[in-house]
């Protein structure tokens, strides 16, 4: 009894040694094997560490994280975090079941910054094995808190894209047998992220704001985005080599509801049964005094399909937006404008999924120039590397005079009378188009302007109304019909080669003698 009773007693005595040694020693037992665990081209500094076997608790102070390149060992990427916390650390789950359980990890203030110019293959950065991805694991919470994060420019100590108050929340997280299948490879249950000020620099030209935006499960929200051109407008014809649109873009909410990301084969695909984008403004403004540009401008079609990722939106809407559009011509004249209050749009199946069959389909309609009703429709297939679109149109109610603002900067030209309706269809592809074109207009009239439009040339001015046809041709119903040629210009966008249609169909409608024997 007395040998059983010894026996107990050492057991015990060693057991509360043991426990006592390890309690002891935590600290440089944890140190130990962060320094053998650790990648050799990651290094790790902290001011101290914290552990509580007990409580199974893990505390890391003024952390650096440092990722070097193992080829030359210079530094691309550096994390620095106040604190990083690791909370309920299950040990009988992990000696009996080989089973890592964590209640929480928690990462304070971390500040994350990537040189991606200074970074080499992608195989010198971290990555997870397939041993480490299928071991079983459970993490009941992962939290960032108040992060930054900046990604620098190529061979420039400037940035390329910076994010604050950056916020994520993920719950119930399991790794699973992923690798290499393109998706995540880990579950989670609840998803919660945010971040303010995000900044993007699209370039050389232009500058992407995001006040604030979030991520809750699969939804996204971004409010108050912007778009801004680098240089003022006054400052492009010194400093831009050829023409270039001035953006001011503000956008108060964009949402995206049911989204879904993926990566395939390296390739990022992103899906999304519905964009939301309200209430924006855009100001945009094209100074003709600059060189005429030389590079190509490709169709949309061409745009989306070119994309570097992969998209996938069933429908996408646009409500209440309000576009300016101003070009300048000459130093001493006002630019001419041109604009469309209360737009709203649909577009349907907006992919540049290879194996869609949807036809892109965007309907809208918006007031011009403060009166005015036009509506259209706009299909394309994506897919189609000729570039083929079809657009049918309708104006309304609309006051001629309501262009004299742009026809005078543009063509020297100013109109009056009123025009009932118009309706337009336009099939066309990358090279040229044509379609057909009618009107219904009363008291059209035309005056063409001297040089500094103080006043209307009238030899030109008479010349032009007599070539107006102001009945001759008219149907029962009161309309004159024209039909449409245009070649288009390849360095212009799809919106100047959808004007140069409309107006050579306004032309060709008009004039007394409107046959046309080939493109104008």
């Amino acid at each position: 009894m007395k040998i059983f009773k010894w026996t107990i007693g050492i057991l015990g005595v060693l057991l509360i040694s043991g426990i006592l040694y390890a309690y002891l020693k935590a600290d440089a037992l944890v140190e130990s094997y962060l320094k053998k665990s650790i990648p050799k081209n990651v290094e790790l500094k902290y001011s101290s560490l914290s552990v509580n076997i007990f409580r199974a608790e893990l505390r890391i102070f003024d952390v650096e994280l440092a990722l070097h390149n193992e080829s030359n060992g210079v530094r691309f990427a550096t994390v620095q975090s106040k604190k990083m916390e690791l909370d309920g650390f299950n040990y009988w789950q992990y000696f009996k079941n080989d089973f890592i359980q964590i209640r929480k990890i928690h990462i304070q203030d971390p500040i994350t910054t990537i040189h991606p110019a200074l970074r080499h293959h992608i195989a010198d950065s971290l990555q997870l094995t397939t041993k480490s991805v299928r071991r079983k694991m459970e993490l009941k919470q992962f939290e960032i808190s108040n992060g930054q994060l900046y990604m620098m420019k190529d061979g420039a100590d400037s940035i390329r894209f910076s994010a604050m108050k950056i916020h994520l929340n993920l719950s119930d997280i399991v790794p699973i047998d992923s690798l290499g299948s393109g998706r995540m490879p880990f579950l989670y249950e609840d998803l919660k992220f945010e971040m303010s000020e995000l900044y993007i620099s699209m370039g050389n030209y232009e500058d992407l704001f995001v006040a604030h935006s979030a991520m809750y499960k699969h939804k996204i929200e971004l409010a108050d985005l912007s778009v801004k051109s680098k240089f003022s407008k006054d400052q492009m014809l010194s400093v831009l080599p050829e023409e270039r649109e001035h953006f001011d873009i503000q956008i108060p909410l964009v949402v995206l509801d049911s989204i879904e990301f993926e990566i395939k084969q390296k390739l990022f695909y992103m899906y999304a049964s519905m964009m939301s984008i309200q209430n924006a403004k855009l100001d945009i403004y094209l100074d003709k005094r600059l060189k005429d540009r030389t590079r190509f401008r490709p169709m949309y079609s061409k745009l989306i399909r070119d994309l570097p990722f992969k998209l996938d939106i069933d429908s996408t809407r646009f409500d209440n937006w309000n576009i300016v559009y101003d070009e300048k011509h000459e130093t001493n004249l006002k630019a001419g404008r041109v604009s469309f209050e209360n737009l709203n749009a649909n577009i349907m199946h907006l992919t540049n999924l290879p194996e869609s069959n949807k036809t892109t389909q965007i309907r809208a309609n918006a007031q011009i120039m403060g009166q005015g009703m036009a509506s259209i429709d706009w299909k394309f297939d994506v897919q189609n590397t000729r570039e083929e679109f079809k657009v049918t149109g309708k104006v309304s109610d609309f006051k001629a005079g309501a262009t004299n603002q742009f026809l005078n900067s543009f063509v020297k030209t100013s109109l009056s009378g009123e025009i009932e309706q118009v309706y337009f269809n336009i099939a066309g592809d990358d090279i040229r188009s044509s379609g057909d074109f009618k009107m219904k207009y009363n008291d059209l009239n035309i005056a063409i302007l001297k040089d500094d439009r103080s006043e209307k040339h009238q030899i030109k001015s008479f010349i032009g109304n007599l070539l107006l046809d102001n009945g001759t041709n008219a149907d029962a119903e009161g309309f004159r019909h024209g039909q449409i040629s245009v070649i288009r210009n390849q360095r212009r966008p799809f919106f100047n080669y959808l004007w140069l249609n409309v107006k050579d169909g306004i032309e060709n409608t008009i004039r007394i003698n409107n046959r046309k024997q080939g493109p104008r």
